[in-house]
C-alpha cells in the first residue's frame, strides 16, 4: 500500500508500509533528461531500458563519495548510455522508498538535471542497460514506466519550453 506525503517537496514523495523492524538507509542518486535536436530540428529527448527489471527510464545512478550531484549526473548519463551531455537547468528531485536485496528498506533521493547533448561519450556500464533510445518529446510520457519519471518529466517539460538548445 502506498500513500503520498503532501507535506515534503519533490516529485513521488510516496511511502510503502513496510514493517517496522526493517532497517533503513539513505541512498543518494544524479540523472539528467537529456535532450538534443533530431531530424528536421525536432527535440529528442533520451530514455533507457535497465537490462534486469526492464524499465524505461532516465540515466541516474549514485553519488560517489566526494562527487557533487552536477558530477554524478553528467558521469552516469555517459556511463549508462555513451552520451556526453552538459547541464542546462535543475529540476525537482524524486523521492521514494524501496526495498532492496538485502532486505532493507531504503530511502532514495534523486537529484535531477535537464541537460544538453554535446556529443558521444564512452558507454562503460552497458551491462546495465539493455536498450538507449533517442525518443520525440511528444513520444516520452508513454515510454516512460515509472510513475514519478512521468511526474518528472511532466515538470520538466516546462523547462524543455524555455531552454534553448
Amino acid at each position: 500500500m502506498a500513500h503520498d506525503d503532501a507535506s515534503s517537496s519533490g516529485i513521488g514523495d510516496t511511502t510503502l508500509m513496510v514493517e517496522n523492524t526493517m532497517q533503513t538507509i539513505a541512498e543518494w542518486s544524479a540523472g539528467g533528461i537529456v535532450l538534443r535536436r533530431g531530424a528536421k530540428e525536432q527535440i529528442e529527448v533520451l530514455v533507457i531500458q535497465h537490462s534486469t527489471h526492464k524499465g524505461w527510464s532516465f540515466p541516474k545512478g549514485w553519488v560517489e563519495p566526494g562527487e557533487t550531484p552536477q558530477q554524478a549526473a553528467i558521469r552516469e548519463v555517459e556511463e549508462e548510455s555513451g552520451v556526453l551531455a552538459e547541464i542546462i537547468a535543475d529540476l525537482p528531485p524524486t523521492r521514494y522508498f524501496f526495498v532492496n536485496r538485502e532486505k532493507q528498506r531504503v530511502a532514495k533521493t534523486v537529484t535531477w538535471y535537464l541537460m544538453r547533448y554535446v556529443g558521444e561519450g564512452n558507454q562503460t556500464h552497458a551491462y546495465e542497460v539493455s536498450a538507449v533510445e533517442w525518443m520525440p518529446l511528444e513520444a516520452v510520457h508513454a515510454r516512460l514506466t515509472y510513475k514519478n519519471d512521468k511526474e518528472l518529466f511532466s515538470v520538466a517539460l516546462g523547462a524543455i519550453v524555455k531552454a534553448a538548445i
